[in-house]
């Protein structure tokens, strides 16, 4: 089977199996990452028909993040997974296999991912660890050092969000409720992009909200 779902760890951790399953100096790679919240049917045509193109060398189309492919962009794909192109490998890359339809990954093959316990958790919080640190005026500065986009926000807060589900039933005591306070905090930020508030005004709000932690 020439078509696979890398799921489970990290973005990076899926990353570099994947690089170490694949030649990729010697593939032709066509890769889909996304660029807003979601990955449309727009962005899923254009890359079905750049494979369209001939190559010397063995295709490899890598769709990141897949887990955020719509339901439309998932069936535009499907005829793609039923008759792939000759000479060619397609990779998605999703934290949660469940999240892709059935009818996804009933044509490819499941690659499980693992990675040390906590790794996604500490890359994606690593600098609210460094925010419930500081002070007010310093958590304004880390603000500042977010990008304005409002899609790029609404997908790290996702992230941060699908990071902190796993430990909402493993912790206990005052570090469940650090982990609740952060949830809390991320959900309506969240909320609030998605209304379409001020995007800069959303990540004040956001990282003054955040507890008070010691160094």
């Amino acid at each position: 089977m020439d078509k696979f779902i890398y799921h489970g760890g990290t973005d990076k951790s899926r990353k570099e199996q994947i690089e170490k399953d694949f030649p990729l100096d010697q593939m032709t790679l066509y890769k889909l990452s996304p660029i807003r919240a979601s990955i449309g049917v727009k962005e899923v045509r254009e890359l079905i028909s750049s494979i369209a193109s001939t190559s010397i060398r063995p295709k490899l189309v890598y769709i990141e993040s897949a887990d955020l492919l719509t339901n439309a962009a998932e069936n535009a794909l499907l005829k793609t997974l039923e008759e792939p192109p000759s000479d060619t490998k397609l990779v998605l890359s999703c934290d949660n296999l469940l999240s892709l339809l059935p009818t996804i990954r009933s044509r490819c093959q499941s690659v499980r991912v693992q990675t040390q316990k906590g790794l996604e958790l500490e890359e994606n919080l690593s600098i609210f660890k460094e925010c419930m640190q500081a002070s007010p005026g310093v958590r304004i500065n880390l603000a500042d050092s977010f990008s304005p986009d409002r899609e790029t926000n609404l997908l790290y807060l996702n992230r941060v969000l699908t990071s902190l589900r796993p430990k909402l039933s493993s912790t206990t005591g005052s570090s469940l409720q650090i982990i609740l306070q952060i949830a809390s905090a991320c959900t309506q930020a969240y909320e609030e992009l998605k209304a379409n508030c001020n995007v800069r005004l959303v990540l004040y709000n956001l990282f003054l909200a955040l507890p008070k932690t010691r160094g």
